[in-house]
């Protein structure tokens, strides 16, 4: 796994680009077979970044369709219980709302 989508806290970046971590990092831990058990650590790391991904702010469109994304993928798996998809969905729906004239 390379640096840039190496699991670890999130930094300043974008929702957008947090998701595009989680998805490498996902993608390479399940790659390499990571059992939850046999790398719980990963699978935290990996949580964390979901969670700011779907509490984290919007600030474009590139955010709020990455935080839909990350609800959709959330829901379909149903292993969320602190209510951080619905949050998400609302956010979206507020930044949609506050935004309307200049969103295409």
């Amino acid at each position: 796994m390379s640096a840039d989508s190496a699991p670890g806290p999130p930094s300043q970046a974008s929702v957008a680009a947090q998701w595009t971590r989680f998805l490498l990092a996902k993608a390479d831990l399940e790659r390499r077979g990571g059992a939850l058990d046999d790398s719980e650590d990963e699978w935290d790391d990996l949580f964390t970044i979901e969670k700011f991904v779907l509490c984290g702010p919007i600030v474009d469109c590139a955010d709020a369709i990455a935080k839909l994304e990350a609800t959709a993928r959330s829901i379909s798996v149903g292993e969320r219980t602190d209510g951080a998809d619905q949050a998400a969905i609302a956010a979206v729906i507020r930044w949609l709302q506050a935004h309307k004239s200049g969103v295409r």
